[in-house]
């Protein structure tokens, strides 16, 4: 039931995107535009938020986890995970990249977020400033790429789910932008590691994990394929996941986490647009 929420709220929203959407020309191509959407995911039980109206290709999303939460500085970072996708932004001849992405998240001016916010949510759980933030306004002009997901909330709740009395941790997640066909369902399992992560490192269960976009688009290249995923429906079996215990988060590799019980509608391309 968890797939079809999910499934069911994402494909209309995609179908809202195409009909309602404003058409607008964007720096990297014609797009219909909507702002502020979001999605939703319960993790309680161990259920992931992986799409089955199309195959999602899950390691690379691991891959890029692991790369940004060790402070990616070349292509090659993202290669060594087994994430290609960051080839076309990295220099031609020197595959550097300058990226806020995990770098802002270990050193914003100094100060390590990923830590700050572990020690605050063990000392002060219920606390209202459990946040990394990834903007960093005047960096912007240097990066390869600014962020677009830029910012990550934290909450910590005393859950009574099935009767049994558990500490769980939720997350917001906030993006600028959001590709909707090929972009965010990515994003969903990002999120979604990296919550998992954190509740691991502080001993709680992950719980919801909310994903919010303030402009969500899909390209004019996409229109034809996102019509089909719509119409083709998909498959309300629920996959799951096991993440090692009691991992420090930034030994993260793509083997610690494995997912269980996926079904699919099969592969969907779309172009990745940069």
């Amino acid at each position: 039931w968890l797939m079809q929420i999910y499934n069911d709220k994402y494909l209309k929203t995609a179908e809202e995107i195409l009909v309602f959407g404003h058409q607008r020309m964007t720096r990297s191509g014609v797009v219909r535009s909507l702002p502020f959407k979001d999605l939703e995911f319960d993790m309680r039980n161990g259920h992931f938020p992986l799409l089955t109206s199309r195959k999602i290709h899950y390691d690379g999303v691991f891959g890029e986890y692991a790369a940004m939460i060790r402070g990616p500085k070349n292509i090659k970072d993202f290669q060594k995970w087994g994430c290609n996708y960051w080839n076309d932004f990295g220099d031609p001849d020197t595959g550097e990249l300058r990226l806020d992405y995990g770098n802002s998240w270990i050193d914003y001016n100094g100060v390590n977020q990923i830590n700050e916010l572990l020690y605050n949510l063990r000392v002060d759980p219920y606390g209202r400033r459990h946040i990394i933030n990834s903007w960093k306004p005047d960096n912007l002009k240097n990066l390869s790429l600014p962020c677009c997901h830029i910012m990550y909330q934290f909450y910590v709740d005393q859950d009574n789910h099935n009767g049994i009395g558990e500490r769980t941790l939720s997350m917001m997640m906030y993006q600028r932008s959001g590709d909707w066909m090929l972009g965010v369902p990515s994003d969903m399992v990002f999120g979604a590691t990296m919550l998992a992560c954190v509740a691991n490192m502080i001993n709680a269960k992950p719980g919801t994990l909310k994903v919010a976009i303030a402009d969500a688009h899909i390209y004019e290249e996409h229109f034809n394929t996102a019509w089909y995923q719509i119409n083709n429906g998909y498959i309300h079996i629920d996959p799951t996941y096991n993440l090692q215990p009691q991992l420090n988060m930034y030994e993260f590799q793509p083997k610690h986490i494995e997912i269980h019980n996926y079904e699919h509608k099969g592969t969907i391309d779309y172009e990745l647009k940069t």
